[in-house]
């Protein structure tokens, strides 16, 4: 079995009872890539498939919204608050 990444040279995978993989020689960049396994039987019968993936490395951006309750400080007293 091989696996092409960008249109880019075959690379052998690594083939296991639940599945495949392969270790490009450089780390792939942000953005769209598409991948190309290619395996044949022992009757030179191909097949290939192909996969659109997308390498996203921002950090997501957190909006909070709305009111907020505001919380007594913690005290040390009878009420049981305890303080850090």
């Amino acid at each position: 079995m091989s696996v092409s990444i960008d249109g880019g040279a075959p690379l052998s995978a690594v083939v296991q009872a639940d599945g495949w993989n392969v270790t490009p020689s450089t780390m792939l960049a942000a953005g769209e890539h598409t991948i190309v396994a290619t395996v044949s039987d022992p009757a030179g019968n191909i097949g290939s498939a192909t996969q659109t993936l997308t390498i996203d490395v921002d950090a997501p951006t957190v909006v909070i919204d709305g009111e907020f309750e505001e919380i007594p400080p913690k005290q040390d007293g009878p009420s049981g608050w305890t303080r850090d």
